[in-house]
């Protein structure tokens, strides 16, 4: 029910929300043009563009932990989406069912 999972920041509930306010502060994820970038296995990779907002977003589908390799640049983590992985170097490391939202430079 609502009134349990309301204020509790790991309920489904409060989840959701986090994610759709996150995703009206970046227009590019709901209305902009999509470029898929190549992944293996159980994930997937594209960008976002709308007006002068490029978004990458990495998904890993799977249950187990993944790796996306981004093709070098300096990832900038977007914040305030709810879901945890790491970037590094060029790529990013994401456990089982993550995302990833950010900008490569």
């Amino acid at each position: 029910a609502v009134s349990v999972q309301q204020g509790d920041p790991s309920s489904l509930l409060e989840h959701y929300r986090r994610f759709l306010a996150f995703r009206r502060q970046h227009p590019a994820l709901a209305k902009g043009d999509i470029d898929f970038i190549e992944s293996a296995g159980d994930t997937v990779a594209f960008t976002r563009r709308e007006g002068n907002e490029r978004v990458v977003c990495v998904f890993n589908l799977g249950s187990k932990p993944a790796e996306v390799d981004l093709g070098g640049g300096s990832l900038q983590p977007l914040p305030g989406h709810g879901f945890s992985s790491q970037a590094g170097a060029g790529s990013i490391r994401l456990g089982g069912y993550g995302a990833w939202f950010g900008r490569i430079d």
